[in-house]
């Protein structure tokens, strides 16, 4: 594996191609996201999984651009700061931040399931709120009855536990529609959907789009789950639901503790951005469309979109390079010893021809054993 300019560009554009493309299912095509979402999510899985570890594998093939791209990366390879490039330092920037994030990450993810410990009821707890929460969440699922005025979430990937606050008044049946919401998301393994994208944001911290892409595949989990009451309670009355989540975003909001809770790694029934609770709310009230003749034919569509880019991210990725040198009349030129050189790069070698440069090189062939080799541009003699 080698890590160079190629995954990153390859992520970066796959990520803002994912941000548009979940806009698009979310906004514009709704019938697909409700009736397709497991698959769409299988997808988008494995392609987070692919954009966390942004290196070249030795089955990748490389699609070079010639103009555009080395004008950027050029200067970040032949510049240097010491005895390092420029590129190095950048990489070294990137590393040292995205260990820290996910460090700080799992630092917080721990020390909230060490929070949640203290307020985990046991089964034979006679806490009326827990008997009413343990009719509905199965005894896997642990529950937590926290004094904060946060959302009801649930959180654990690997020992999930319910988390609900103690300050609340809800009628039977709201507990019921939020402990089943949060259910679907345990069955559906959203917590590990979530925690790999929230290990790409922390690994493509520098990426404006990731973060985008976060906001909205987030979104995603929630309204899919939305959908997916609304289609199988009998006697679901969206009015009554859309009610409910502006009642735990108000309570959410009105928390005056000064040691708010950091609710990290955890899937909560509802947030506190407005723009996102308006979209749940809109998608909650509206009239489903009416069953398009192409239905099958558009989730085909997608499916092929998100294999396409999925075999992409793999096994492409696209690389900085630069056009061979001009050819004289006869389309020849003429490689000596006193003509050709090597400047040394973070990656391999860039070959220069009468101080022109002409490409890269990977390691040194054979011919070129004897030329000189340098290690700053600057010292590179010119025509």
């Amino acid at each position: 594996m080698e890590i160079s300019f190629g995954p990153f560009l390859t992520c970066f554009f796959a990520i803002m191609f994912l941000t548009i493309y979940l806009y698009i299912i979310l906004y514009r095509a709704r019938n697909v996201f409700a009736k397709n979402t497991k698959w769409l999510f299988l997808g988008i899985l494995l392609i987070f999984i692919r954009l966390s570890v942004p290196v070249n594998f030795s089955f990748t093939y490389s699609v070079y651009s010639e103009k555009f791209l080395p004008r950027f990366t050029n200067p970040l390879c032949d510049n240097k700061i010491g005895n390092l490039s420029i590129y190095d330092c950048l990489l070294i920037l990137w590393i040292s931040v995205a260990v820290i994030k996910v460090l700080i990450f799992f630092y917080r993810k721990i020390r909230l399931g060490n929070y949640l410990k203290n307020f985990t009821q046991n089964s034979d707890h006679t806490d009326p709120l827990y008997q009413m929460l343990r009719k509905y969440i199965p005894a896997p699922i642990g529950i937590a009855i926290i004094p904060s005025r946060t959302s009801p979430a649930i959180t654990g990937t690997l020992f999930p536990v319910l988390v609900f606050p103690k300050n609340i008044s809800l009628s039977e049946e709201e507990i019921q529609l939020i402990c089943l919401h949060e259910l679907k998301h345990y069955k559906n393994h959203d917590l590990w959907m979530k925690l790999f994208i929230e290990l790409i944001v922390c690994i493509h911290w520098w990426n404006p789009f990731v973060y985008l892409l976060q906001k909205e595949y987030f979104l995603t989990l929630e309204i899919d789950n939305d959908n997916y009451l609304k289609k199988h309670i009998p006697d679901f009355d969206s009015v009554q639901y859309a009610e409910l989540i502006l009642k735990i975003a108000k309570n959410t909001l009105t928390d005056d503790s000064s040691d708010s809770l950091q609710m990290v790694d955890t899937i909560n029934f509802t947030g506190t951005v407005t723009s996102e609770l308006e979209s749940r709310i809109t998608f909650m009230l509206s009239t489903p469309d009416a069953p398009r003749k192409h239905s099958l034919f558009r989730s085909v569509i997608h499916t092929i979109i998100l294999c396409g880019v999925l075999i992409i991210t793999i096994f492409v990725v696209i690389e900085p390079s630069s056009p061979g040198p001009s050819s004289d009349t006869n389309g020849t030129f003429t490689l000596e010893d006193d003509n050709v050189c090597l400047l040394k790069v973070h990656n391999g070698y860039h070959l220069y021809v009468n101080g022109k440069y002409v490409g890269a090189l990977d390691t040194i062939p054979d011919d070129f054993k004897n030329v000189t080799i340098y290690t700053r541009k600057e010292e590179i003699p010119h025509e």
